[in-house]
């Protein structure tokens, strides 16, 4: 190292960051290796390098507390350490790294200046492995979702989370993602800043690099959300059935694969995460396909598929043991008739007791209803095991309760159903189901009865109160 740098660990660390430019002409010193170096001439008492280093990367630190942190435990010999690196150092440093640098020493005043940003108001400066880093307006809030990721969840496009805050001079480090949207390598990650204003700069979609070698998360497919119907002369309309949510991440490629002709079609999703209009298959009423699906890094063979989707109809339905409630009108097609099958679930109605985590909201708008369940399930189980009854012969009693109003007194309301549930082209169960399997044999049941047995009372009584109003 021909660099005199007098902090023995200091001047090591340097050393490897010479050795990545000698290995890398274009390599410079960023972000991470800025705080690499504040973690050495950071140390206070009691204090290693590691811990000073983890203060500094603390998610939703700002730029003038990561300022404090560095220079409190400075000493004079550290300080002039710094002053080396900046002006006879080797090793180019980034802008915003270097107006860090400079402020450490005192030569900018107490916050380091920050590069503008670009013309949408939010930009991005060096890599993501140690979260988002990079410059705004002052004072604004940064929001981001993981687009890799969403597709697995309930989430739309907008539904981001507060991932860090900018400093006085607009500036943000190590904002994280976490949970399932924790960003890994090769992630989209779509993100904005929120001003205090209450507007925000334009959408922001990046692709994550410098968090591992390689990009290992494959596109995600939310096969839930693929529908089918038959839209005649041989043609199969694809559609997203939840717009607004993701099918897939943007960019990425869905094969489809027609298991009864074996035609392979492909598909690229668009920048909603979506179909595009107009998207068609060849086939006919009751086939299946095959669904695999590539990000151009991973099963770039689509040699690994997500699982199988289904066109309904074209396979006589076993007969309802009951009259079902109908569709609700968005499931419907334009001439009325359904875009979705039946099929019908024999699994137990109870599994391993009765538990709020067995209720999941299906395709309805109806969230007051399962979140109440899960309520009761949660604190009175035994009220659940007493609404339903399994009557032996493919059908189940469930027993609400109505107010007479004559009497002040509740009376017993029993409505019959079967276990047959509208479905998703995969199998899974439309409307409300539960968590502990998708498959028709094993599904825990008594949450969808019970949302199924309210539907087909609430349509009593709308006819009663029809009824009621024409006479």
């Amino acid at each position: 190292m021909t660099l005199s740098i007098n902090d023995r660990r200091l001047a090591t660390l340097y050393s490897t960051f010479e050795q990545q430019k000698q290995g890398n002409a274009s390599f410079k010193l960023g972000q991470d290796q800025v705080l690499q170096i504040l973690s050495e001439v950071g140390d206070r008492s009691g204090w290693s390098p590691a811990k000073v280093l983890a203060e500094l990367k603390k998610p939703g630190a700002t730029r003038d507390q990561q300022l404090v942190l560095a220079t409190k435990g400075m000493s004079a010999a550290e300080k002039k350490d710094i002053e080396a690196i900046l002006d006879a150092g080797d090793v180019p440093l980034e802008p915003n790294a270097r107006a860090f640098l400079e402020a450490v020493v005192g030569r900018t005043g107490p916050t380091p200046p920050t590069p503008p940003p670009s013309g949408n108001g939010l930009q991005l400066t060096g890599d993501q492995k140690n979260g988002l880093s990079g410059t705004t307006r002052a004072g604004a809030t940064i929001e981001a979702i993981n687009l890799s990721a969403a597709p697995a969840g309930r989430l739309h496009l907008d539904d981001t989370m507060v991932v860090g805050k900018a400093d006085g001079q607009g500036a943000f480090t190590a904002a994280q993602l976490t949970g399932d949207q924790a960003i890994r390598e090769g992630d989209l990650i779509r993100m904005r800043a929120r001003y205090a204003d209450g507007t925000t700069s334009d959408w922001l979609t990046v692709t994550a690099h410098g968090v591992a070698a390689t990009d290992t998360r494959n596109a995600v497919v939310a096969i839930f959300r693929v529908g089918l119907t038959d839209a005649g002369n041989g043609k199969i309309s694809v559609a997203n059935i939840n717009e607004g949510r993701q099918v897939s991440e943007p960019g990425a490629t869905l094969q489809f694969t027609n298991l009864r002709t074996q035609e392979k079609t492909k598909v690229v999703i668009n920048d909603q995460g979506s179909f595009p209009a107009g998207f068609t298959l060849n086939g006919k009423a009751g086939d299946s396909f095959s669904v695999a699906a590539s990000d151009g890094k991973n099963n770039t063979s689509f040699a690994t598929a997500v699982g199988n989707v289904t066109v309904p109809g074209g396979t006589p339905g076993s007969g309802d043991l009951i009259p079902d409630p109908a569709l609700h009108k968005d499931e419907l097609n334009a001439d009325g008739t359904p875009k979705f099958g039946k099929a019908r679930f024999t699994g137990p109605l109870f599994v391993d007791g009765v538990k709020a985590e067995d209720v999941q909201q299906g395709q309805l708008g109806d969230c007051y209803f399962p979140s109440s369940l899960a309520a009761i399930a949660k604190a009175n189980p035994d009220a659940i095991t007493n609404l339903i009854k399994d009557n032996g012969d493919g059908t189940y009693t469930v027993t609400f309760k109505q107010k007479d109003w004559a009497t002040g007194k509740f009376k017993d309301v029993p409505v019959k159903v079967d276990g047959d549930l509208y479905v998703r082209p995969y199998g899974g169960a439309l409307y409300g189901h539960s968590a502990n399997s998708s498959d028709p044999k094993k599904m825990e049941l008594w949450f969808p009865l019970v949302e199924k047995a309210l539907r087909d009372l609430e349509g009593q009584l709308q006819h009663h109160r029809e009824r009621r109003r024409d006479g």
